[in-house]
Parts: structure tokens; C-alpha cells; sequence
């Protein structure tokens, strides 16, 4: 399978099918039904490079619903990350047959975590990398390597954590995104 677009990959990760991740909501009225409480952030899941904003109160999510409307795309609203227990993040991909990570161990969104820390990996080492002691377990490394199968030549952006996250048990990661866009 390729996903072609942000919208696809956000109705396959809706779906399940694109492993672990966090709750995400349509719509505020869908948020307040569901009766949670915790850190929010809103991502505008049209073009890539749109604005997302991160770590919001349901209060703050409610005004700034109402400012995005000026760009008209669909809002994604989702749990937050809990950055104080990442251990590691970043982008995965494995390009005719060559595994290549570039990963960041800063404590703060993907975007920013980037940019303040990018380290390269390749082969084997990202392996290496991903399975040391509290970084990835058995579990995650095994999704991880589930995903690049399934969708080959794609990029995962993913975070790991120190403590169970997501929607499915047993797991200390979840997965932003998987594109071929």
C-alpha cells in the first residue's frame, strides 16, 4: 500500500492500520464527549507544513479551533505527548534496502526535537540504536519493523517513551505518521 496523502494516512491511523498512536478527535463536541482532560494538541491535516500547536488546555483548544477556520482544512484534534518521558524520537525509513533513521533524544515536539538534536543512522546501527535499554522494547521494535513492511519506502515518524502510551497495551511508542508524500 502507498499513502499518497496526509487525509489517506489519517483515515488508516483512525482505522488502526497504522499501529500505535495517540486518540485524536474530529471536533470539540466529539472532545468534550469523550470526557478527556489531558494535555491536547491540534494539527491542520490539509498540505503538510501546516500550523500545529501543541501541549493545549481544552479551553485553549475551543478559541484556537475558532482561529483555524480561516485556512480551511480539516482539524485534527489529539492527545498530546507527555514530553517528559521521551526517550527518543524521530523518522524511520528503509529506501531500496538501505534502513536510515534520523533521530533526536530532546524532550519536546518532533518538529523542534529535530532541530535541536538530529543524529544520522544507518543499517544495522539504527537497530542498534532503537533496542538499547529503555529506548524501544521488543514489542515496539517488532511494530516498527511490521510497519516498514508493510509500508515500504515510506517515512514513520514516531515517539518512544519511558512509560505505556497509546491505544494499544503494551506499547511505550506511538506513530505520528507514515507518508510517501
Amino acid at each position: 500500500m502507498i499513502i499518497r496523502s496526509k487525509q489517506q494516512m489519517y483515515q488508516l491511523m483512525e482505522r488502526g492500520a497504522l499501529g500505535n498512536s495517540f486518540r485524536i478527535w474530529h471536533n470539540v463536541e466529539d472532545l468534550i464527549q469523550s470526557g478527556f482532560d489531558g494535555p491536547l494538541g491540534i494539527r491542520c491535516a490539509g498540505v503538510p507544513g501546516l500550523p500545529y500547536f501543541h501541549r493545549l488546555t481544552i479551553e485553549q483548544v475551543i478559541r484556537k479551533v475558532e482561529e483555524l477556520k480561516c485556512f480551511r482544512c480539516p482539524i485534527k484534534i489529539y492527545e498530546a505527548s507527555q514530553d517528559e518521558y521521551i526517550t527518543i524520537q524521530g523518522e524511520i525509513c528503509e529506501i531500496d534496502g538501505l534502513l536510515v533513521a534520523e533521530l533526536s533524544r530532546a524532550k519536546t515536539h518532533q518538529r523542534a526535537a529535530l532541530v535541536a538534536e538530529r543524529i544520522t543512522y544507518y543499517g544495522l546501527q539504527v537497530w542498534d540504536v532503537l533496542s538499547r535499554v529503555g529506548l524501544l522494547t521488543e514489542v515496539d521494535l517488532n511494530d516498527l519493523h511490521m510497519l516498514l513492511d508493510t509500508y515500504p519506502n515510506h517515512v514513520i515518524e514516531f515517539t518512544a517513551y519511558e512509560i505505556l502510551v497509546g491505544q494499544l497495551l503494551g506499547r511505550s511508542h506511538v506513530v505520528w505518521e507514515i507518508r510517501f508524500y
